[in-house]
């Protein structure tokens, strides 16, 4: 790990335009910015910032819709922690994969609820719209929300990771504007048939997920580089270290660095 540090110092390139001309680099780039932004063609900000909107549509105004939208969100907490525990053991890509198309059947559910609802009024198609809801953060929260940040930070070398992130998150801010700035007019003039939008890219995600993005899971900083394409100090994987990575290692196996600085 040391000599792959090493010998990203001594590339010496470090700024955005390297970023967009390099080629290895450019894939990153294109790897990180369609993770955040296909983060936000679920639509979970649509339904975050017009829950009030879209409970009334069902039947539940007022303080009643403020309390589910309140719920939905509560959800989310028990999401992420989700992630924090199986992140690691089932892998960035494989999780993405699984949120994705568990949005894609619950949009379904919640598309075929809110039609049939168009036609006639019913109780229990009101409680399953607002539990598809609920499922769409569930699946996004637990296997989407903080594994996208995970893996477009990490897929960057470590001279390029804040610039990297930095042009990654665009896609978020980007697709966020997009489909919040649309949300009003389309829910407006097609209703529910605005959330088959959000299926189609969501499945479109599910694709490009499973054929053209690396798992990093467990991968050293040379592994990831050598999956991009870049040239690497040394053939290292994580696993020679063990489980648990180097920190596991005794320390007398170890090589130990030290660097001195001296005041003039």
């Amino acid at each position: 790990m040391q000599q792959q540090l090493n010998l990203e110092k001594a590339v010496g390139k470090d700024s955005y335009l390297d970023l967009l001309t390099e080629r290895s680099m450019l894939k990153r780039v294109a790897a990180g910015f369609l993770t955040m932004f296909g983060a936000q063609c679920t639509g979970t900000l649509v339904i975050n910032n017009y829950g009030t909107v879209l409970y009334s549509n069902v039947g539940y105004e007022g303080r009643i819709a403020i309390a589910f939208t309140a719920g939905w969100v509560t959800v989310s907490i028990a999401g992420n922690a989700i992630t924090a525990m199986f992140v690691d053991r089932l892998g960035r890509v494989r999780f993405m994969i699984i949120g994705f198309s568990g949005i894609v059947c619950v949009l379904i559910g919640e598309i075929i609820c809110l039609a049939l609802l168009e036609k006639r009024q019913s109780y229990g198609l009101s409680i399953a719209a607002i539990a598809f809801l609920y499922g769409h953060i569930a699946f996004f929260s637990s296997c989407i929300d903080a594994t996208t940040y995970i893996y477009a930070s990490e897929i960057f070398p470590t001279h390029h990771r804040a610039r990297g992130l930095s042009l990654s998150l665009s896609g978020l801010f980007l697709a966020s504007l997009c489909f919040t700035q649309a949300a009003t007019s389309a829910l407006a003039a097609i209703s529910w048939r605005y959330y088959i939008v959000f299926t189609v890219t969501s499945a479109l995600m599910v694709v490009v997920l499973y054929l053209y993005f690396p798992e990093t899971k467990g991968l050293s900083l040379e592994e990831v580089a050598k999956l991009f394409g870049d040239e690497v100090a040394t053939e290292v994987s994580a696993s020679d270290y063990g489980e648990g990575g180097p920190e596991a290692k005794p320390i007398e196996n170890q090589e130990v660095v030290s660097e001195h600085c001296e005041s003039a």
